[in-house]
């Protein structure tokens, strides 16, 4: 999901949604209708990311301004493992749409 939002300039934030279950919301912001279409698709092809539609969710206001950067919200070797796979993943490229 990282990697797809650092191609395709999709911002990407989160918010810690349970700390006793280390349960994280993240919160997308597509810049078009097609990239958001094809995160979706993305998403439903792998059966590790696949979720019913009632799990995607329209943030409400109060969520979106509590949403922070993923390297303020997520735990530093989370960050630090998500962040080198996009990286693996993109070739180190970014803000490309393919």
């Amino acid at each position: 999901m990282l990697a797809y939002a650092q191609m395709t300039d999709t911002r990407m934030l989160a918010l810690l949604g349970d700390p006793e279950a280390d349960a994280y919301e993240l919160l997308f912001s597509f810049n078009s209708s097609d990239n958001k279409a094809e995160f979706l698709r993305l998403l439903r092809s792998n059966h590790a990311t696949d979720c019913e539609d009632e799990m995607i969710l329209v943030p409400i206001q109060k969520e979106i301004e509590d949403a922070q950067p993923l390297f303020k919200v997520l735990p530093r070797d989370v960050f630090h493992q998500a962040t080198l796979i996009a990286a693996t993943l993109t070739g180190g490229q970014t803000g490309m749409v393919q």
